[in-house]
């Protein structure tokens, strides 16, 4: 039976766990190929999470020798959905990175020379400055894929410092943000939301956020709307000692105030020097409208440094999106949803399945933070079937639902139904839900395996 939701939001204080402080990027540390390696090079330097486009003897980036096409090649633990992809280039030599065209696999059966095997997510033509970054969104729908591959469409070298990946959305990205003061005229709080992840100072024309030696620095982004934070990722200053960047606080506020150690912690702790590249994990439905960073537990003055700040979450005033795929072990669908709304304003998505002539199916729903959703029927699915030409409709049956916001890498929650017909064809399969579960939720993702 569909239920109603009761819009409450508890805090409780989460201590210092490894989950807690898991990447939110899909590429981190996976495993990954390349068509050749030029020198020291090494395969894995583009996924390791460093920051540094400066190409030395013993490597920081991950480079081919030259070839045509030459290609490298990120293999993720599992399928995931794909929304954004961002990667860094080197400092010198900037046209290795021209002419690229990025595709995605659901399949791992690889055949990495036969790129037409590959969905075309996105291509970088012109190239690349010095240093820069460049980011790319899906075009028309996210792409959903166990492998991923980049290569350059000529002959030439091919060089990728670092490859970024998510699933979820930065909210922060170009965002007014200010600071407790300024080292000099180029260390602006903006450049800690420029989508520019060079973690170098100064390195050709490229700077991070950079306080005065002060107590407790702190620097703030405005995200201009009332929003669900889910997770931060931060990346420190690379050739500089750790105590720039230690003792940080992250909180997430509704009211536009100096931040200071007292400011209402919402979103968590990390106690001693940073990694230069961190994610932060926020509690559950953790909302506000402003973000702050702040050191603390400095009783001498120190600069706070931050390179780039990623705020992951959505606007509450957003609209709810259902995506519904249909897949099997090597190919995935868009399939469009029928939505209908009953008289009390209960919404219903409905897929066509007649095609299938099937009398059962498991249906998988993923989503942040749906756990509860699932075991508290905050939304129902049911199956529908025809008896000499009368509609009848099953309710599918919750199998399990897993927790997954502390524990996977895209923080999705996950549903498993059971389906039925009886003993007849299924016509089509619905997702019932109240009019005000777009306060909770903004997207979920509907799987039907064929």
């Amino acid at each position: 039976m569909l239920k109603d939701i009761i819009w409450i939001f508890f805090y409780f204080p989460i201590g210092l766990h490894s989950t807690q402080f898991m990447h939110v990027n899909l590429a981190y540390k996976q495993s990954t190929n390349i068509s050749s390696l030029y020198e020291t090079s090494l395969v894995h330097l583009a996924v390791n999470g460093e920051f540094n486009p400066v190409y030395q003897n013993f490597g920081r980036c991950s480079h081919s020798l030259i070839e045509n096409k030459p290609w490298y090649l990120i293999l993720l633990d599992k399928s995931y959905i794909i929304k954004t992809i961002r990667i860094l280039n080197r400092a010198t030599h900037p046209e290795a990175l021209q002419n690229i065209i990025i595709g995605t696999q659901l399949t791992k059966d690889i055949s990495v020379t036969d790129f037409s095997k590959y969905q075309q997510f996105s291509t970088i033509s012109g190239g690349v400055l010095h240093s820069r970054t460049v980011t790319m969104h899906y075009t028309e729908k996210p792409h959903y894929a166990s492998s991923i591959i980049i290569y350059r469409n000529e002959y030439g070298k091919l060089t990728l410092c670092q490859v970024e990946m998510w699933n979820l959305n930065n909210i922060a990205k170009d965002k007014i943000a200010s600071v407790s003061s300024q080292y000099n005229s180029h260390a602006k709080a903006s450049n800690a939301v420029d989508d520019e992840v060079c973690s170098l100072f100064e390195q050709n024309g490229l700077y991070c956020i950079h306080s005065e030696d002060e107590i407790e620095p702190w620097w703030k982004v405005d995200l201009e709307k009332m929003s669900v934070v889910y997770a931060v990722t931060i990346i420190g200053r690379g050739e500089i000692i750790s105590d720039r960047l230690k003792n940080l606080r992250v909180a997430v506020s509704t009211n536009d105030e100096t931040p200071t150690p007292q400011t209402s912690l919402k979103c968590g702790l990390y106690d001693g020097p940073l990694p230069l590249y961190t994610t932060i994990r926020c509690p559950k439905s953790t909302v506000g409208r402003y973000l702050s960073t702040t050191k603390i537990f400095n009783t001498n003055s120190q600069a706070l440094i931050i390179c780039e700040v990623d705020v992951f979450g959505f606007y509450l005033d957003g609209n709810f999106t259902i995506n519904t795929i249909f897949y099997n072990e090597t190919n995935y669908l868009y399939k469009t949803n029928v939505l209908t709304q009953d008289c009390n304003k209960h919404k219903k998505a409905t897929t066509d399945i007649s095609n299938f002539q099937i009398s059962s199916f498991q249906l998988t729903i993923q989503g942040v933070n749906i756990e509860n959703a699932c075991k508290m029927g905050v939304f129902d699915l049911i199956s529908s079937f025809k008896v000499d030409f009368r509609e009848f409709i099953n309710d599918c049956k919750l199998l399990h639902a897993v927790d997954g916001y502390f524990t996977e890498r895209d923080m999705l929650d996950t549903c498993t139904y059971q389906c039925n017909c009886d003993i007849n064809n299924c016509q089509s399969f619905s997702i019932v839900y109240s009019s005000n579960m777009d306060m909770l939720h903004k997207e979920i993702f509907i799987f039907f395996k064929y």
